[in-house]
């Protein structure tokens, strides 16, 4: 059974707030098929806790600048749980919350 890496990007909702300052989603799929993975990419409001098992799964995951702070709690409770479901979350959620 391949290897799962789940990709979540806030920018396919909010666009690329700094061009050139993002995931580039089709060569981080590219290369991680390379290595034998499974490639899932979605946006951040497709996310499920409650009806999908995430443990196991390593989460990639970008956010966009939140100059407002208008959806960071959101993003932040998300993160929380796939962590606490025992995903493991590239970069790690301390990271995320010290980078906001």
């Amino acid at each position: 059974m391949a290897r799962m890496i789940r990709i979540f990007d806030t920018t396919l909702r909010d666009g690329e707030q700094s061009p050139g300052a993002s995931m580039n989603i089709e060569e981080l799929r590219d290369h991680f098929l390379n290595y034998g993975y499974r490639i899932t990419i979605a946006s951040f409001p497709e996310i499920d806790v409650r009806n999908q098992d995430y443990s196991q799964s390593l989460v990639l995951y970008q956010s966009t600048e939140d100059l407002n702070l208008e959806y960071h709690d959101y993003i932040e409770d998300v993160l929380l749980a796939l962590s606490l479901q025992g995903a493991r979350l590239i970069p790690r959620f301390e990271y995320f919350r010290a980078h906001h």
